[in-house]
């Protein structure tokens, strides 16, 4: 009699598993520690906030001309006002090391005086032909956060003292010692790591070491002698005591400290360096030797990055190499680049001159007295060119010229077409000569302008509502940095008797990750520029970019009270639905860093709120194509929901079986759990894939006839 036994089907379809006992644990345990490893690098590799991978970073160029010096003090930056600015390259943002980290090793607080520098000249930028760049000149020493000074116990309430010209005054921290350097380290790290790509600011200075001044080297303090020396001022100190080796060790250690910045140039103001060698002595010694060695350590750490500086330049100067010594002779022979400070408008002397002299000394920026408006453009232009016409670091000509006018085309709507409805398409190509940089594209109706657009792509909507029907002049006009123009005009008609069919209609945004159409082809945008709000419109970006509104009525410009009706109250951004943020001030932009979301199209809407009660909104795609980086890796993993619960529980759940595997399951029970759990899968496998390399005949599947006792389909296990 035949004896229906499934598991011998079961041994003839499949290998019996023979599984080696005593390898058993060995094979679990190797088992579980690679699960364990997987998920914990899986999870490091989520949560990793590190950079992306890049070929190299590329230094920014230095600055060049001249730049307003700027004041410290306050949270809010505006551009100087007065004719001399036109002539500007650049301005300083002065912020103190307290205002920007305010928590041992914490973040960069913002909003901050720089923030605020940063948009105002982006704004500025935007309206008006001689860009801005930005440096930032930070003020430590008296203007670092108390929880420095107070480092290794230090008591700064026994450390006040003051400029030798009475002003400013406040209290020292221990700026020599390692502590110290560590903590202004760190600061240099987190502000490169928020600052470093910002395409506006070019130059950042060094001042870990300065007392009153933001020059380092400076020295002439009152009562500094006695605030260094005297130990029993400070009973709770802990710190290494101060000496001028140790002062000498921050002036070359401050340079070393500021590497993490990798896009931005770096500039240290020198003086002869004049140490207290006791409570009541300043020597000379080492003087200016010390100074020219630390130009060399500057130059062989950062390379081209190291910008000398300089602070105190007047007429009287003309002809010296120094007040006391040959200080402008080393830093001529150090070479490019260079920039200078004149000295305070009581000071200075000729402005003129003074500048005259800089540049005959190699200079490529100098940073004016706040006394220069009583020059004229055409004087300051001159000074301007003096300093832009000497060579930078690596030694190269001047920039070529700008002597030819761009070129333009529009490309919506077409000669000829017929508009209607109140969401005309506005769209022009333009291209700058060689050497030139594009500032705006300007769209009129019948030599009246109606849209304005400061970056590409150059689009924009039309209200055609707003005029009669019938033959209308549209005209599209160029303009580059230089002031070259150049103008396309066509003919088109206007018809608002019929269905709209001229306009676009904002689009509906697309998803995350998504495809998309929109009435024109998708533009790239990389970190730094401007993308406004135009409905339909696609546009590629990566890195940092700004968000700006389409036809902002600045807060300036409103006279009347019927003017102010209209204006501008709150601009609102939204990602996918999501609020970006809140704008309430001029020029109404948002700054978005692309990189802290994935790959793929995003739907962005942009609402304008005026003072009227009216509300007008535009909807647009971004499509984010920033490089690969960890960073986007683990975007990704987030995005697509990735349980990181489930991650967890593996990890436990792996740990669980290995403490059992290795301390509490005898060996053999190991292997046969091994060999149950194989032999299980394989039955799994065999049940959902039945065999077709078997003959089918009877031979191989005989009409198989159960016991009385069992049930059809009932398995028995194997003995």
């Amino acid at each position: 009699m035949f004896i229906y036994q499934k598991h011998n089907i079961k041994t003839a379809i499949t290998p019996k598993v023979n599984f080696p006992v005593g390898r058993g644990r060995l094979f679990v345990r190797y088992l579980l520690l690679a699960v364990v490893v997987f998920c914990c690098m899986f999870s490091f590799l989520v949560f990793s906030n590190l950079a992306t991978f890049s070929a190299g970073s590329v230094l920014k160029t230095p600055i060049r001309g001249l730049f307003d010096r700027g004041s410290l003090g306050g949270s809010s930056y505006s551009v100087p006002t007065g004719s001399g600015v036109a002539a500007l390259n650049g301005v300083v943002a002065n912020v103190s090391w307290a205002d920007l980290q305010t928590t041992p090793g914490g973040p960069i607080v913002h909003p901050n005086q720089l923030d605020s520098a940063l948009s105002a000249v982006a704004s500025y930028n935007a309206s008006h032909t001689n860009q801005l760049e930005v440096k930032l000149r930070i003020f430590a020493g008296i203007y670092a956060p108390n929880w420095a000074k107070t480092i290794d116990g230090w008591n700064p309430a026994n450390a006040n003292t003051c400029n030798n010209q009475g002003s400013p005054c406040g209290t020292l921290g221990p700026f020599w010692t390692t502590d110290y350097d560590n903590a202004y380290k760190t600061f240099m790290t987190e502000l490169a790591a928020a600052y470093d790509n910002q395409p506006l600011l070019h130059d950042v200075t060094i001042s870990q070491c300065m007392t009153t001044f933001a020059e380092p080297f400076m020295r002439d303090d009152t009562n500094l002698g006695a605030i260094l020396y005297d130990t029993s001022s400070q009973p709770a100190y802990t710190g290494l005591p101060y000496s001028v080796q140790a002062d000498e060790n921050c002036l070359m250690d401050e340079i070393d400290d500021s590497t993490a910045f990798q896009q931005t140039n770096l500039s240290l103001s020198f003086n002869p360096f004049k140490p207290w060698t006791n409570a009541t002595t300043q020597s000379n010694s080492p003087g200016e030797s010390f100074t020219l060695s630390v130009m060399q350590h500057c130059r062989a750490v950062l390379g081209s990055q190291c910008t000398i500086e300089n602070n105190s330049i007047r007429d009287s100067y003309v002809g010296q190499q120094d007040q006391s010594g040959n200080l402008y002779n080393d830093i001529t022979n150090e070479g490019p680049d260079i920039t200078f400070q004149t000295a305070a408008p009581n000071a200075v002397g000729s402005i003129v001159t003074t500048v005259q002299w800089a540049a005959q000394m190699g200079a490529n920026a100098v940073e004016l007295p706040s006394n220069y408006n009583t020059l004229t453009v055409s004087q300051l232009d001159s000074l301007s060119a003096d300093l832009m016409n000497n060579p930078t670091n690596p030694s190269s000509p001047p920039p070529p010229t700008c002597t030819a006018s761009p070129t333009i085309n529009l490309t919506a709507p077409t000669s000829g077409a017929t508009v209607s409805g109140s969401s005309v398409s506005l769209a022009a190509s333009a291209a700058p000569a060689a050497n030139c940089t594009l500032s705006k594209v300007v769209f009129s109706i019948n030599n009246s302008a109606v849209a304005t657009v400061t970056s590409a792509p150059y689009v924009a909507t039309w209200d055609s509502t707003t005029i009669s029907n019938g033959p209308q002049t549209l005209t599209a006009t160029v303009t580059d940095l230089s002031g070259h123009t150049a103008s396309k005009s066509i003919g088109i008609t206007v018809s608002n008797n019929t269905q709209s069919s001229g306009g676009s209609s904002p689009g509906s945004g697309g998803t995350h990750g998504g495809d998309s159409s929109s009435s024109s082809p998708p533009v790239t945008v990389s970190g730094g520029g401007t993308i406004q709000a135009v409905p339909g419109t696609t546009t590629k970006v990566a890195g940092n970019i700004t968000l700006a509104p389409s036809l902002v009525i600045p807060n300036s410009t409103i006279t009347s009270s019927t003017s102010n009706q209209d204006e501008v109250i709150k601009v609102a951004y939204y990602l996918n639905s999501q609020l970006l943020g809140v704008e309430t001030k001029t020029p109404f932009q948002y700054h978005l860093n692309t990189t802290n979301y994935v790959n793929g199209t995003y739907a962005l809407k942009t609402v304008t709120y005026y003072a009227s009660g009216k509300v007008t909104s535009s909807s647009q795609k971004l499509i984010i194509t920033n490089p690969f980086s960890l960073k986007q890796f683990g975007l990704v993993a987030l995005s697509n929901s990735l349980p990181i619960g489930l991650i967890l529980v593996i990890v436990l759940g792996c740990g669980v079986l290995y403490y059992w595997v290795q301390y509490l399951a005898p060996a053999g029970r190991v292997a046969l759990v091994v060999k149950a759990i194989i032999s299980r899968i394989i039955d799994l496998f065999h049940r959902s894939s039945p065999p077709t390399d078997l003959p089918q005949s009877p031979d191989n599947y005989q009409t198989l006839v159960p016991p009385d006792n069992q049930q059809p389909g009932q398995i028995i296990k194997p003995e």
